[in-house]
């Protein structure tokens, strides 16, 4: 994302859609492949979901886990290291809520499935808190492709 041709035209197509433009590449095509490449992306892992994790296939089998994958991203500002570190610690939040489940405390086990997601809420809390988060400049904007901008 930082240091190769394609990371660095994502990035431009997410930040100064202008300057991409400049350089000759389309950056509505740009944003189109990504799109399609996380749709992609998303389509496998939900086949992993459904094919190696339960084996079968049931509605809302999520669980509102897309929910959090998008407060993920806001938590992480953007920077792929940062959702990778968020992913691991909702994973884990998961793990605990099974241990302290297999362990037979006396906690709610509504509680417990609601911890990860309780985390989740903690997280983008803390995030606007401290205001680090660094959205795309882009973020929203249309881009028309004409001098004036």
């Amino acid at each position: 994302m930082f240091r190769t041709r394609l990371g660095i035209m994502l990035r431009a197509a997410g930040e100064r859609e202008e300057v991409l433009f400049a350089s000759g590449i389309n950056p509505k095509l740009v944003r189109y492949l990504a799109v399609l490449a996380g749709g992609f992306l998303a389509g496998v892992g939900g086949t992993q979901l459904s094919v190696a994790y339960t084996h079968s296939w049931v509605e809302n089998m999520t669980q509102g886990r897309g929910v959090v994958a998008v407060a993920l991203v806001i938590f992480a500002s953007w920077k792929p290291a940062r959702a990778m570190i968020g992913a691991y610690l909702f994973g884990a939040a998961q793990a605990l809520q099974l241990t302290i489940q297999q362990q037979g405390l006396p906690i709610s086990p509504f509680f417990l499935f609601m911890l990860p997601y309780l985390l989740t809420l903690a997280a983008l809390l803390f995030v606007e808190r401290k205001k680090i988060s660094l959205t795309p400049e882009a973020l929203g904007k249309v881009f028309t492709g004409d001098a004036g901008g």
